[in-house]
């Protein structure tokens, strides 16, 4: 049995105020919706930056520094649970990794933005 029910993407916000740039960004489960019963090598990654704006005449710099924390599991079809927003497929992670990030967001006195991530 085939789903098209496993998520694939992420989701996020980022704000600036008085310069000072912050953005969260989630990426749950691939299978975490998965109707198939059966097992497989999951993740889900929570990502975090903070930044200072820095204007270079019509551009804008922001340097970012932040961390990533990766859970590697496995997604159990077999074991799930149901309420109003759908099936829920239970992950035990196995492993957690921590790790520095580091980039930079260049931007022009406009709408357009580059992200350059380490």
């Amino acid at each position: 049995m085939t789903s098209s029910s496993s998520i694939d993407g992420c989701f996020g916000f980022g704000i600036t105020v008085y310069n000072v740039y912050a953005d969260i960004v989630y990426k749950p489960r691939k299978y975490s919706k998965d109707i198939s019963v059966k097992k497989w090598n999951d993740t889900r990654e929570l990502l975090a930056h903070i930044g200072y704006r820095i204007p270079i005449q019509k551009f804008y710099v922001t340097p970012l520094i932040g961390f990533i924390r990766t859970q590697f599991g496995k997604t159990d079809g077999s074991d799930w649970t149901i309420n109003s927003n759908g099936i829920h497929n239970s992950f035990h992670a196995h492993t957690t990794k921590v790790e520095f990030d580091a980039g930079a967001k260049v931007g022009y006195k406009g709408n357009t933005t580059l992200w350059l991530l380490i």
